[in-house]
């Protein structure tokens, strides 16, 4: 069995190489990681520091005169029941980012391996990831998310590490557009 560009197995010798491949979960990329989940320590705080530079620059230079004034729908959100809220949290930063993975890593880059090698799957995923956030200052740090989220996957050869990471960095981003709406 070879190794492949970035270090992985392809997700189809999963099996080969002895890891749970069975039913859904396996057939979806939910599979025992190649490498320890563990790296998920370093990968987190490397991705969500690279995250921020990258918001931080796109944010001073797309939105020079600072964050524009507060959407009126802010006491909207007061009002809501708090099962509501929390479940649009929980939906937020957990079952979307497991649906992008699904959609950006287990189906796109890995329907793109084949046909552009590793570097341009991992690259053309990073993209679409940004595609999939169409506000113009989130569109570099979401591709840069995209890019940290493709790697673990290649380097994981599972989608648990990418979905576990994109939840990580959507968390923060969803604190911090909550703190906005929900301040007096």
């Amino acid at each position: 069995m070879t190794e492949h560009t970035l270090g992985t197995l392809p997700h189809d010798d999963a099996a080969a190489a002895g890891r749970t491949t069975g039913g859904l979960a396996g057939r979806l990329g939910l599979v025992t990681p190649q490498r320890s989940l563990h790296h998920l320590w370093w990968e987190v705080p490397l991705a969500l520091l690279a995250q921020g530079l990258v918001l931080a620059v796109s944010a001073s230079v797309l939105l020079p005169e600072g964050v524009p004034a507060r959407d009126p729908a802010g006491p909207a959100y007061r009002e809501m029941p708090c099962g509501v809220f929390v479940l649009g949290v929980v939906l937020t930063v957990v079952a979307v980012p497991l649906l992008q993975e699904l959609l950006l890593r287990r189906g796109l880059l890995d329907w793109l391996l084949p046909r552009t090698g590793a570097p341009g799957a991992v690259a053309l995923s990073a993209a679409a990831t940004a595609l999939l956030h169409p506000v113009p200052v989130l569109m570099l740090p979401a591709a840069v998310g995209g890019l940290a989220c493709a790697l673990s996957y290649r380097w994981h050869a599972s989608l648990w590490a990418p979905w576990i990471l994109h939840a990580a960095l959507t968390a923060p981003l969803t604190g911090a557009t909550l703190v906005v709406l929900l301040a007096p």
